[in-house]
């Protein structure tokens, strides 16, 4: 249980582990014993909470909270932004947001100005046709309504399958 335990909370930190002369090595970590140490400083609310501060206790630095001292002091002073926030947190406390971070550290194809391009002006391609169709009441243009929904189906499909894959 224990093993497993920290292999989902330590998704984040192996994915995200910045190589620099900060970051404790892992007989450091066995020394200090930061697993244990986690186990007793851990009063997160969310498993994201807690894969971010299993993964800053691996460092040998500052938190840097002062960078985020206008947020803080926002949150203290406004209970209900800080109870929204809480309450969205609560919401990410169960086992299968662990792989949350895995969604957000690996990178997202991005398409090439052209793909982005093509896929602007094919969305608007059906209803153009379709309103000519209408005016003219030629069958020419309701075919290229239906090419024009045939090549957005192409470009969704093809898209999703980079997304996913």
């Amino acid at each position: 249980m224990e093993d497993n335990y920290y292999s989902q909370i330590s998704i984040f930190h192996k994915k995200k582990v910045d190589v620099d002369h900060f970051l404790l090595s892992e007989r450091s970590c066995e020394d200090l014993s930061v697993d244990d140490f986690f186990s007793f400083v851990d009063y997160t609310s969310s498993c994201i909470g807690q894969q971010y501060l299993y993964h800053i206790l691996h460092y040998n630095r500052s938190s840097e909270v002062e960078q985020h001292e206008e947020l803080i002091e926002k949150l203290s002073n406004n209970k209900e932004l800080r109870d929204k926030l809480a309450g969205t947190l609560q919401k990410m406390g169960h086992s299968e947001t662990y792989s949350l971070a895995l969604i957000f550290i690996d990178s997202v194809p991005n398409l090439s100005m052209k793909e982005f391009r093509l896929i602007f002006v094919a969305r608007f391609l059906p209803f153009l046709f379709m309103g000519l169709t209408l005016l003219t009441s030629a069958l020419s243009f309701l075919v290229l309504v239906f090419l024009s929904v045939l090549l957005n189906l192409i470009l969704h499909y093809r898209n999703k399958s980079k997304i996913q894959s």
